[in-house]
């Protein structure tokens, strides 16, 4: 518990920012009629690779927020010469940001239903997850079985959210131009060639409904005719 070493200022400093919060997320909700999210700052760093604590993780994050963002704002305290911690509210309320983006992203990828079966049937190739399946046919269905069951599929969730990021991951780098967005692994290879799969059979489909809605129309049926799809 990092809060044992804090002095009594930083004690301090931390009860207002929580008031803070609070206030904030009630205006959010009157004003925009939906709850925020509530993004935990362990969260949103290690989605970063950040796994530093304290006031160590802050200056970590400001400094991929700098590297990963053109002219990230620099707020320096005039009368010390060094980094005001503005600077640092800042790169908190991006790497939120970023959390809340990725967190919205994968919720739309598990929409796809058999996408999210194809990745899961290759995570649980994993040896660990094997082993752990067989002992809950062993067990089941007695108590233990069960709960290793809910273990298994959390472990299983985690890994297939796993992949979906580093997937993501690969997309923004090749969008980015940095690496071919390569070098992720089987099954992201195979979730691109899913994706693109879909997205081609997306494309055909519209291709027939708009072709279809042409042919329609000039036989005068008005889009309702046999050709309309």
């Amino acid at each position: 518990n990092h809060s044992m070493t804090r002095n009594p200022k930083q004690n301090e400093a931390q009860r207002d920012v929580t008031m803070l919060q609070g206030l904030v997320m009630g205006d959010c909700k009157r004003l925009f009629k939906v709850a925020p999210i509530l993004v935990p700052p362990y969260r949103s760093r290690h989605l970063l690779g950040i796994r530093s604590h304290g006031d160590a993780a802050r200056k970590d994050l400001y400094d991929v927020a700098r590297s990963k963002v053109d002219d990230f704002p620099e707020v320096i305290n005039e009368k010390r010469g060094v980094l005001s911690g503005d600077s640092y509210v800042m790169s908190d309320a991006w790497a939120a940001a970023r959390y809340v983006q990725r967190t919205s992203m994968i919720s739309m990828l598990r929409q796809d239903v058999e996408l999210i079966a194809i990745v899961r049937q290759e995570v649980m190739k994993n040896k660990q997850l094997q082993r752990m399946a067989e002992a809950v046919v062993e067990l089941y269905p007695r108590k233990a079985g069960r709960e290793l069951q809910q273990v298994l599929e959390k472990k299983a969730e985690k890994l297939v959210d796993d992949e979906l990021n580093r997937f993501l991951d690969a997309e923004l780098e090749e969008s980015r131009g940095v690496g071919g967005g390569k070098g992720r692994g089987p099954i992201v290879d195979l979730i691109r060639r899913q994706r693109r799969a879909a997205s081609a059979t997306a494309a055909w489909a519209d291709g027939m409904h708009d072709e279809g809605n042409e042919v329609s129309d000039q036989r005068g049926f008005g889009g309702k005719g046999p050709y309309h799809y």
